[in-house]
């Protein structure tokens, strides 16, 4: 079906669109109860589906995948348009992790054969791991697939209580040794890797931040007191976590790496002020 004054936009009716995707109309009628869907209707209340709708359609299939819910599905993209990039960078990743555990998942049971085959009886070792590598589950939402779509979605600012950003600004340390520094100027939330440019971050709720300028997200952590201990930074499908560490030491490190004739010739600018090369 064809619907004018839209350059000839294909629209396929419920059942059309059920038989080419491999749901049911059944599935259909869910998703547009959650609110994922909104096919547009003709005048006797048919339901059509046409190319925004079945963007969304792999968009929840995609999500499925990963275990979420339909209703976390429909938390997750309340208000949000379907980014058919995002939907196939997420999909290429899953796909490729199956492939890639049915790769191994072959070899693991080739081997077994060829070891039955030669008059040896399979160990427990031999057998748990043939279960483990030929355990076709679906990919979680702890998948680089996952957390790459989460952290490229569009977020939502909110207002939270203004005393919160005095608690997240200081100095952090992740692992491998990247310092980075949270300031508050007046009222506004900052994050900077040390040596760098501070980059702005805003809320979207009382501990979680994004940059609007990057797609990356900063998490903060408190511990059973309620002090905040350390950050997470969630960037291209990556979570890095760094303990909340003395302040003094870390700009110390900072000044000198401005003053450092190697260092990247750009502004500067710190808790203390801003220094040029």
């Amino acid at each position: 079906m064809r619907e004018r004054g839209k350059q000839d936009e294909v629209l396929l009716t419920a059942q059309e669109c059920a038989e080419r995707i491999g749901i049911s109309i059944r599935s259909l009628r869910l998703y547009e109860q959650y609110g994922l869907i909104a096919p547009r209707r003709t005048s006797k209340q048919w339901r059509l589906y046409g190319g925004a709708e079945i963007v969304r359609l792999n968009e929840i299939l995609a999500l499925k995948i990963l275990g979420l819910s339909l209703r976390d599905i429909a938390k997750l993209l309340n208000g949000q348009s379907a980014d058919l990039e995002q939907i196939l960078s997420l999909q290429s990743e899953a796909l490729a992790n199956s492939r890639d555990r049915a790769v191994r998942g072959l070899q693991v049971i080739e081997n077994l054969q060829a070891k039955m085959r030669s008059g040896v009886t399979p160990t427990v070792d031999d057998l748990t791991h043939l279960a483990r590598e030929t355990h076709m589950s679906e990919p979680s939402r702890d998948s680089a697939a996952w957390r790459r779509y989460e952290q490229m979605r569009p977020r939502t600012e909110v207002s939270i209580a203004a005393h919160l950003l005095n608690d997240y600004a200081g100095a952090y340390e992740m692992a491998d040794g990247t310092l980075s520094i949270v300031t508050n100027h007046g009222g506004q939330l900052a994050y900077r890797i040390v040596g760098q440019s501070d980059i702005d971050i805003f809320p979207e709720g009382e501990a979680a931040f994004f940059m609007k300028a990057l797609p990356v997200q900063i998490t903060f952590r408190r511990d059973a007191q309620g002090k905040v201990t350390s950050l997470v930074h969630h960037q291209n499908g990556f979570e890095d976590h760094a303990a909340k560490t003395a302040i003094e030491p870390i700009l110390a490190i900072e000044a000198e790496v401005c003053k450092s004739a190697s260092a990247p010739k750009r502004p500067c600018r710190t808790a203390r002020g801003s220094c040029a090369e």
